[in-house]
């Protein structure tokens, strides 16, 4: 099980060659280009949107519902105001009763106040984490579309004779790249899922992740914790 793993990625790198030699240089690398261009991008305006999502849709609800729920002091209580992802996931446990005994803590200097600094402290940095995880993913995709459609316009410039023929050749070496690069967001996108769900999918177990060899560099390198 676990050498599949690898050479699902294995197969991911080479399938891209392929297609990538088929396709040509010029259009594989602005495809290429486009895509790291529209990584960097997504990541760096994700994180802001992921903070704006939490600080005015997500927190305020949750500031009511605690200072409603503070009236009868039920630290139970105080728990169910969170995010159901977070209340209702195992994985997230530690985290809701960190906020509990945070928001304890804090009691003295009222309801609001309390539950805006566990809220701050504990529900908000592993929250934003995973909004712009999301968020990353979507703007990639929206990205990805605009950057293959210029990829497609200018690939059409250079498919004449040698120079078309020069253009597949480079395409595949530019396909090792841009396959490794399709590997790793892969490999975000599993550790996303096993975020979630604890236990993974299928193969794709955190034991199973950790004795495989490429599967592992590729997760570790692009590791978010």
């Amino acid at each position: 099980m676990v050498i599949i793993l690898d050479l699902i990625l294995v197969a991911i790198i080479i399938v891209s060659v392929i297609i990538s030699a088929k396709r040509g240089f010029v259009k594989v690398f602005v495809e290429t280009v486009g895509f790291v261009a529209a990584v960097i991008l997504a990541f760096t305006i994700s994180t802001p949107l992921a903070e704006l999502t939490y600080d005015k849709i997500i927190e305020p609800p949750v500031v009511k519902a605690a200072v409603n729920a503070a009236e009868d002091n039920a630290q139970a209580d105080i728990k169910s105001t969170l995010p159901e992802f977070l209340v209702d996931n195992k994985l997230f446990a530690d985290t809701v009763d960190t906020f509990a005994e945070k928001f304890n803590e804090h009691i003295s200097d009222g309801a609001e106040t309390a539950v805006k600094t566990a809220s701050r402290d504990v529900v908000r940095p592993i929250t934003v984490k995973i909004i712009g995880l999301f968020y990353s993913i979507i703007l990639l995709v929206i990205l990805m579309i605009i950057v293959k459609f210029l990829a497609k316009l200018l690939n059409s410039l250079f498919s004449f004779s040698i120079v078309g023929t020069l253009n597949h050749i480079l395409g595949g070496f530019v396909g090792v790249f841009k396959g490794i690069i399709i590997s790793m967001i892969f490999c975000m996108i599993i550790s996303l899922l096993i975020y979630f769900t604890g236990k993974g999918i299928w193969i794709f177990s955190i034991e199973n992740i950790s004795n495989s060899f490429i599967f592992k560099f590729f997760t570790e390198f692009i590791s978010i914790k």
